[in-house]
């Protein structure tokens, strides 16, 4: 595995890197405010802890301390930090928070942000002195449908395939100290057809000189100073005498370095093109066949939070078994899941978690926090397809051929590609597909004639009502378009007499388990229609017993069985 320069275990970020920053997970002081009087009794001054909670776990995580569920929308944190110098600015970075967020720092309200999927980020430094000072923190969540929210339930119990609700704080939480002038973003866009990378980068002042260092391992490819009169910057560098690419399990990286005034910020990247030619996928010119694994990025104790190592398992075990990449479903996991995604090679799709009810609310929440999670993530080359909708949640009209539903997804789609046109997107996936470069379908049937069957009838009816009286496609172009199985097995087992489910009837014992499966990946890989296959799923989540590892993250299958069945 390459470990770029901007590497460092602890750090949540390795894509924006600077070296001088302070880590706050740990022990801080919480509090339950039921009646949601916290703001007017003055919880901001002080509050009397109920418990200590072990930050970045959820309440409802027992790692946390806590562990329990409770329909309570308002909780708060508090942590004394301190702070030896004020020369620079600090910043204080929200990894996930769900699903709103107000900062106090010395009893002083700082501000407020919304959105549970995105980094909240807020400089601290006005309110701040040398010495001991109280950072608090309000959360607000609650049970609505009109916002993104994935697969947390909005019911008072589990059901299907939905979970216990998160709510506060679940990701890292850290102080970043940074140069009064500094750099606020930058993109990074590689061209494995033009063998270059191009530079854009924005600073919070006029640029007038920016150090750019580009290295493959330890050869320095370029050691360049440039300049502009406004706080913009583009520019593309050729990669051609030192070119190495970013492959699927063959990862190769460049480590860059920026340099402006005192800030100084380390990144990496990998050149690698994905694109469409006739209906099949290709990355790096090369066809692409993907075998992917459904990934809900839950684990037993931890709730929605998993540890760095926990998440390099996941992918290390995926791997082994014999799957490329993973379909990260309805959530926007931590920064360091993309990175180890980076250094091995590993395929991702971005998937925003799910509203439920379509009002002008709930789109707009999900447009701007969607635009704002393709941005943080976007030097990510492991990242090869953007999906803004699964299977019309919250955009149910689209089956029926509402036009204003139709009409929005068309208009995400288009702005995803506005941003970004280097990555496949693909609408909504699982039918009633808009506007999207490629389709997909999600089939569960456990009997493989029935599987067959259904999967010719979808293909063979040019995808016009496949499925409970859906149109599989509403608004694009489909013909000659590749096709993925995006969705299917799902295959229930696991050795107890719970009433838990997985699809079809539950098999009995780990021999019929690895035959069920031969069965189900023989009919995808004899069928060359496909371009690739997404499994359902990693692990168990809570009611769900179709994982190839239970929740706690142990196998079901051996990594040599699983590998022989897909490469059958």
């Amino acid at each position: 595995m390459f470990i770029p320069k901007s590497y460092k275990k602890d750090h949540p970020n390795p894509s924006f890197f600077r070296e001088d920053y302070l880590v706050l997970d740990g022990l801080w002081d919480f509090k339950f405010d039921k009646f949601n009087l916290g703001e007017i009794l003055g919880y901001n001054r002080n509050f009397k802890k109920d418990y200590d909670i072990l930050v970045p776990y959820p309440f409802e995580a027992k790692r946390s301390g806590i562990g329990i569920s409770k329909n309570i929308h308002n909780v708060w944190y508090k942590r004394i930090i301190n702070i030896d110098s004020l020369d620079k600015d600090v910043f204080l970075h929200l990894e996930g928070i769900d699903f709103k967020s107000k900062v106090y720092v010395n009893n002083k309200f700082l501000g407020c942000e919304r959105g549970g999927y995105h980094r909240h980020t807020f400089n601290i430094t006005k309110y701040l002195k040398v010495g001991e000072n109280k950072l608090v923190i309000k959360a607000h969540d609650d049970k609505s449908i009109l916002k993104p929210r994935g697969k947390q339930r909005f019911t008072k119990d589990n059901w299907e395939c939905w979970y216990e609700e998160v709510n506060g704080i679940y990701k890292s939480v850290w102080i970043e100290y940074v140069p009064k002038r500094h750099i606020e973003y930058f993109k990074l866009t590689p061209s494995f057809k033009n063998k270059s990378v191009k530079v854009e980068l924005d600073a919070n002042d006029i640029i007038n000189s920016l150090n750019v260092k580009i290295s493959y391992k330890d050869i320095v490819l370029f050691d360049d100073i440039i300049s502009s009169n406004n706080s913009h910057i583009e520019k593309t560098y050729d990669l051609s005498k030192e070119f190495h690419a970013w492959d699927v399990l063959k990862p190769e990286l460049y480590d860059i370095e920026f340099n402006y005034e005192s800030d100084k910020v380390l990144s990496y990247f990998g050149v690698r093109d994905i694109e469409i030619k006739g209906n099949k996928i290709y990355l790096n010119d090369k066809e692409l066949y993907q075998k992917l694994v459904l990934d809900q990025g839950y684990i037993e104790g931890g709730h929605y939070t998993l540890t760095s190592d926990e998440l390099l398992f996941d992918i290390e075990s995926m791997i082994k078994m014999g799957f490329n990449g993973a379909r990260k479903h309805q959530k926007r996991e931590s920064d360091i899941f993309y990175s180890y995604s980076d250094f091995l090679g590993y395929l991702v799709w971005l998937e925003m978690p799910s509203f439920y009810l379509f009002t002008i609310l709930s789109s707009t929440r999900h447009k701007r926090e969607w635009l704002k999670i393709i941005k943080e993530l976007y030097n990510h080359p492991s990242i090869i397809t953007y999906t803004p909708f699964n299977e019309s949640w919250g955009m149910f009209g689209l089956d029926k051929g509402y036009r204003r539903q139709i009409n929005f997804a068309n208009k995400i789609h288009n702005l995803t590609k506005s941003f970004d046109n280097t990555r496949l997107t693909l609408t909504n996936d699982g039918w009633s597909h808009a506007n999207s470069d490629f389709l997909t379908l999600h089939l569960y049937n456990q009997d493989t004639e029935s599987f067959k069957y259904d999967i010719d009838r979808a293909l063979n009816l040019n995808f016009v009502n496949y499925k409970d009286g859906r149109k599989f496609v509403i608004d694009s172009n489909f013909n000659n378009k590749p096709i993925l199985l995006d969705e299917f097995g799902g295959t229930a087992f696991i050795n107890d007499n719970s009433k838990n489910w997985g699809y079809g009837k539950r098999v009995k014992d780990l021999d019929e388990y690895k035959e069920r499966l031969k069965e189900l990946f023989e009919v995808i890989l004899k069928d060359d229609r496909f371009s690739g296959y997404c499994y359902t799923q990693l692990s168990d989540v809570r009611q769900e017993i179709n994982g190839l590892y239970t929740m706690d993250r142990k196998p079901k299958i051996s990594d040599e069985d699983m590998k022989n069945i897909q490469n059958q």
